[in-house]
């Protein structure tokens, strides 16, 4: 395109010498015939007719050379402007094509910054993800360390024993409402359901059905419920919590019977249990239902049945079986 416009300003300075040269011929040879009318008019000759054949010829001769370059000039002219002509056309097509690639240009830097803008977003998305992910990795890898059996807290002292910290029974000269000991039972249906998942253990007779302070127990054969939790120690609330408690004891019971056969842990739990309501400690026998019973002994069975838990779960969280197959379920079981 340069070029082009280059060679057309070559051509018109060289069309524009040319139209001047050709009228300073023309110019040139009108001047001349002025000249010599002027002169012929100032003398008078003996012959008039010779002599104007003399000075036409003479004029002829004269404006010969300058017509036939005169007429050189105007052929030269004529193709140059044909050639400058050629040459614009060449260069309007040139602009043309120069203003399509200018346009396309703008679009495809349009186009690249989009493009740019695009990607830098994608790196800030890539980068949240993987931050995401660091993150859910670390979860993973915490919750795969992590026994659920370790939510369930077994505290006790020489009187009382506790659940996530909700205490377990009514000793003497201590006042403990009934929304405590509901939500202590509440717990323990819950860590019953938890180890025998854990364990691949499922009771015969029973299935625990945990639900905070409001926990039960089910007969298997009738679906009958049997409540662990009481109405502030009413008659007859009291009456199916002792049958709910007897089926928990029970279910327990079987469950180490299981631990025993499975994994040959015979004396796992240091209190003997003998369902479906009492559990043993130094040759006494302490009853876990409360009809007929002392808080203070009632209180104890629950000390000694907790205290059994404890150890199945000391037990768990050491057996190489278990630790694989928590490995093995991201230590959610």
């Amino acid at each position: 395109a340069h070029l082009t416009a280059d060679r057309v300003r070559q051509l018109e300075e060289e069309l524009a010498c040319m139209r001047r040269y050709l009228e300073h011929l023309t110019l040139a040879g009108t001047d001349g015939r002025n000249r010599r009318f002027d002169n012929d008019a100032s003398e008078v000759s003996a012959d008039p007719a010779d002599d104007a054949d003399t000075d036409h010829d003479d004029e002829e001769a004269a404006l010969a050379p300058a017509g036939a370059e005169e007429a050189e000039l105007r052929a030269e002219l004529e193709s140059t402007g044909a050639e400058l002509a050629e040459v614009r056309a060449e260069a309007d097509a040139e602009e043309a094509k120069k203003s399509a690639l200018t346009a396309e240009h703008q679009q495809l830097q349009h186009a690249y910054s989009e493009l740019k803008r695009q990607l830098f977003l994608l790196d800030e998305e890539l980068s949240a993800t993987r931050n995401q992910q660091a993150y859910a990795e670390s979860e993973l890898n915490r919750l795969q360390n992590t026994s659920v059996l370790g939510a369930f807290h077994i505290w006790y002292d020489a009187h009382i024993a506790s659940i996530g910290g909700f205490r377990m029974g009514r000793p003497a000269g201590g006042q403990i409402d009934w929304a405590e000991l509901n939500a202590g039972w509440g717990q323990c249906a819950l860590l019953l359901q938890a180890v025998s998942h854990r364990l691949g253990f499922a009771s015969t007779v029973y299935t625990v059905v945990p639900c905070a302070s409001q926990s039960e127990m089910r007969l298997l054969a009738t679906g009958r419920s049997l409540p662990l939790y009481s109405s502030h120690g009413r008659l007859f609330s009291d009456s199916a919590f002792d049958s709910g408690m007897s089926a928990y004891l029970s279910c327990v019971t079987e469950l180490l019977a299981f631990v025993r056969d499975r994994y040959g842990k015979d004396r796992l739990a240091p209190y003997p249990l003998h369902p479906p309501k009492e559990i043993e400690d130094s040759g006494q026998r302490f009853a876990i239902v409360r009809a007929g019973n002392k808080d203070e002994r009632w209180t104890m069975a629950l000390r000694l049945m907790l205290l059994d838990i404890k150890m199945l779960q000391a037990w768990m969280s050491t057996e190489p079986e278990l630790l694989q197959k928590k490995r093995q379920t991201s230590g959610l079981a």
